[in-house]
């Protein structure tokens, strides 16, 4: 079992994975940030964050939201 949490992004007709890590760096002071770009799109259609535990939880944005 993964001890990161996990960030599934749907936009558009593409899907992102990315794993959330923290604290891998010089004396472990990684922030815990992803930063993704939307290319083309104005928004994300859908986001699933799955937890260490593995429960998961979906997320709606839209256009405009921060």
């Amino acid at each position: 079992m993964s001890s990161a949490p996990v960030l599934n992004l749907i936009i558009g007709q593409e899907r992102f994975a990315q794993w959330v890590t923290a604290g891998d760096g010089y004396l472990g002071s990684d922030e815990s940030a992803i930063d993704l770009g939307l290319g083309g799109s104005e928004s994300i259609q859908r986001m699933k964050v799955t937890w260490p535990s593995r429960r998961f939880e979906y997320l709606t944005i839209g256009k405009g939201s921060s």
